[in-house]
C-alpha cells in the first residue's frame, strides 16, 4: 500500500511539505520503499522530476481565538433563544385579563 501511495503522490510537479523533517522523510521513503534516486529538492521519476520543498505555513492565533469564541458564542446564543423564546402555541398567548389591575 505504502508503494502506490509514494508512486500516486509522485505525479505531482510539486509536493509541499510543512517542515523540513517531513520532507526529508518523504525523500528516503521514495528511496527505501521505491529505490528511486532523490535529490535535496525532488525526486527523479518516470523521466522528469518530482520538486519537493517545505513551505512553513500557520495561522494568526488572534483570529484563530476570536472566530473560536464567535461560533461558540454564535451557537450558545441559539440555544439560549430556542430555550428562552420559544415559539408560542395559538391560543396560549397571554390573556387580556392579565393586564387589568383589580
Amino acid at each position: 500500500m505504502r508503494r502506490e501511495i509514494l508512486l500516486g503522490v509522485l505525479y505531482s510537479d510539486l509536493l509541499g511539505f510543512h517542515t523540513y523533517d517531513y520532507a526529508r522523510h518523504f525523500l528516503s521513503s521514495c528511496t527505501r520503499i521505491l529505490s528511486f534516486p532523490t535529490m535535496p529538492n525532488g525526486v527523479e521519476f518516470e523521466g522528469r522530476l518530482a520538486h519537493v520543498g517545505t513551505f512553513p505555513i500557520g495561522i494568526d492565533p488572534t483570529s484563530f481565538t476570536k472566530a473560536c469564541f464567535f461560533f461558540l458564542y454564535s451557537s450558545l446564543c441559539k440555544k439560549l433563544t430556542l430555550e428562552i423564546c420559544a415559539p408560542i402555541e395559538p391560543g396560549e398567548g397571554v390573556r387580556s385579563e392579565t393586564y387589568h389591575r383589580s
